[in-house]
């Protein structure tokens, strides 16, 4: 009686403390490729973190004052937190798991469904657990919706999704939405789904319906018409939501081209408003000079079929660019916590204009364009950050052109004018001193890590610093066209020493402005 007291109070015990046992992740072809460990706690299937990205992929930041874990898994930041239930998205999306995550024999685990339903359409596949076979079943068919981006102007808001084929959704609108089908796709619907801060739209929502995605649009004005375009390399479904002028109330342009008045509060950051007929629109910032960072946004200077500028042995600005600013956000990420964003990812082109707009469009607090210099002086050497301004000599001059020059590969080839540069000249006129501050702490940094020419902090009128709403910043990291520069901006050394340099800018600037708002003391 007492043996079978015992085993019954052993039970118990195993059934409240848990135990784990080994399964199998079973990928491609019914192959097993993976072997994890499920965790039963309290009659719950658990699993690991790690074991989450062994699965999936991806990155784990670990913060254990806030009991935070930042996730990134096929680009989508995933933030948890230690007994709560809700998962944070970037895009503000929120989820529920069944049971909040934990630590269970010094590992953070989460509950199954985690990974089944929140992770799987993350990456855009089918991931089942069979409780009865013991295997974690990944199904191979991945989404060919990839992202959505919008962006905002005075007259239309533009919506664009990445595809990896060419789609021609079906529209149905509704009272207070509009809904695109696209038949034969899937939909990474957590990256997809995303609130809007706009006057004409809330919210965008996609789901996987069977083999079809449906991406719902629910609207802000009833008081709009649409456009669709469909573009190539790569595929992208481009809806442009208008405003429609005869609406009752909608108003109408004093001038075709000219902005229609609205309260510059109803979209954030605040866009352009008209000023006389006539006269130049010049856009009104409603911000102070001191602001705490939670966004960066760092954009790897050209890309794709734009190589940026050439090195005696062939290396090419683009990779440099992309190498730097990919441990750059590493260490931000790890260090400080902070969102950042990449204006690409990867080997591919985003016009210039586009990258201040990823930057306004998430309320980024700075803007960093990382670039390597060019010259035919084969001897030229050395350093040097930009801000939007006025070339301040002849040598800015020439490396704006320079930069300026990737404007050859877009398909709207339409230059800065010179009216339109002084319009957004002035929309940095609020962050000039902020924008100037945060040169000089690049400068500083990096001639305390480099032996080469401090070039100084320069003003010049880059494409790629106009219309950004945020202290915006361009660095020249070196000579790629200096062989000795050359060798070093091809190791992944001298890169890290690179990024480490503009981190302890950001680390700088960031204390800077909260020391301005009263949250640090030193």
């Amino acid at each position: 009686m007492r043996k079978l007291f015992s085993l019954t109070v052993i039970l118990c015990l195993l059934s409240v403390l848990g135990w784990s046992e080994m399964v199998k992740v079973s990928k491609e072809n019914g192959r097993i490729e993976e072997q994890v460990n499920i965790e039963v706690i309290a009659g719950g299937d658990y699993i690991s973190i790690n074991d989450v990205l062994k699965i999936a992929g991806g990155v784990k930041y670990w913060y254990p004052t806030t009991n935070k874990v930042l996730l990134e898994i096929n680009g989508t930041p995933l933030e948890l937190y230690l007994e709560h239930a809700n998962i944070r998205l970037r895009n503000s999306i929120q989820k529920k798991l069944s049971a909040p995550p934990m630590i269970y024999r010094s590992k953070v685990v989460v509950p199954l469904d985690f990974l089944t339903n929140i992770v799987s359409s993350v990456i855009g596949k089918s991931i089942n657990w069979d409780r009865e076979k013991r295997m974690i079943t990944v199904d191979s068919v991945e989404a060919t919706i990839l992202s959505v981006h919008y962006y905002t102007y005075p007259d239309r808001t533009r919506i664009v999704f990445e595809t990896v084929r060419e789609y021609r959704p079906k529209e149905i609108k509704d009272d207070g939405k509009i809904t695109y089908i696209f038949r034969d796709a899937r939909v990474n619907s957590l990256a997809v789904s995303q609130e809007i801060f706009d006057r004409r739209i809330k919210t965008i929502l996609a789901r996987q319906v069977k083999n079809d995605v449906s991406i719902e649009i629910s609207l802000s004005s009833e008081a709009i018409t649409t456009k669709v375009l469909y573009l190539r390399n790569p595929f992208r479904v481009v809806i442009d939501l208008n405003d429609d002028e005869t609406a009752p109330g909608a108003g109408v342009s004093a001038k075709k081209g000219t902005p229609r008045q609205f309260n510059h509060k109803d979209v954030k950051p605040p866009l352009i408003v008209p000023v006389k007929e006539e006269r130049p629109v010049s856009p009104v910032i409603d911000i102070t000079r001191a602001r705490p960072l939670k966004t960066i946004v760092i954009d790897p200077g050209h890309g794709g079929k734009d190589p940026g500028a050439l090195g005696y042995s062939g290396l090419k600005e683009k990779t440099v660019t992309l190498a730097v600013a990919k441990i750059l956000k590493d260490l931000i990420v790890s260090r400080l916590g902070l969102r950042v964003i990449l204006t690409r990812n990867g080997d591919y082109f985003v016009p210039l204009r586009e990258r201040t707009e990823i930057a306004n469009n998430n309320r980024a607090d700075l803007f960093v364009s990382i670039h390597v210099n060019a010259s035919l002086r084969s001897r030229a050497e050395g350093f040097e950050t930009y801000y939007l301004g006025k070339a301040s000599n002849e040598d800015a001059r020439v490396v704006a052109a320079l930069e300026n020059a990737a404007i050859k590969y877009e398909k709207n080839k339409k230059s800065l004018s010179d009216l339109d540069f002084i319009l957004w000249d002035m929309a940095q006129n609020d962050f000039r001193s902020n924008s100037f501050e945060f040169a000089n702490f690049i400068q500083k940094e990096l001639d305390s890590k480099l032996s080469t020419e401090n070039r100084q902090v320069k003003t010049a009128p880059f494409y790629v610093l106009n219309g950004a709403y945020m202290p915006a910043i361009l660095a020249e990291l070196g000579f790629i066209t200096n062989r000795k520069e050359e060798k070093m901006l091809k190791s992944w050394k001298h890169q890290k020493r690179l990024a480490e340099a503009l981190y302890n800018s950001i680390y700088t600037y960031k204390q800077r402005q909260e020391k301005l708002l009263g949250f640090a003391k030193n």
